[in-house]
């Protein structure tokens, strides 16, 4: 853990847990409970949303969910996850030769 400074009750140290909000790791002060930043996540790209939630990309199977999920049709996915389900859609066809 990192020190952090909580912007109402200043220097806190490493007095704050970690939460996942949506798809980041969020730091929260212990002793007023505001939120304090966003930390950087060394996690492999895991789905935040959908029948997969919580599940790493690089172990989802179901290659029509991960075409669909690039079609535009579903959320709204930042580079880093939609690099990830590309990779893997690329593994699969590989595989397929």
């Amino acid at each position: 853990m990192q020190d952090l400074i909580c912007s109402k009750c200043g220097p806190i140290g490493t007095e704050y847990y970690t939460e996942m909000k949506a798809n980041n790791n969020v730091a929260r002060c212990l002793k007023c409970d505001s939120f304090i930043k966003n930390l950087p996540q060394g996690n492999e790209p895991t789905f935040y949303f959908g029948k997969y939630k919580d599940q790493k990309i690089k172990d989802i199977e179901d290659m029509g969910y991960l075409k669909w999920c690039l079609s535009g049709k579903g959320p709204k996915l930042s580079e880093s996850i939609r690099k990830a389900i590309q990779d893997r859609i690329t593994q699969f066809e590989y595989l397929a030769r």
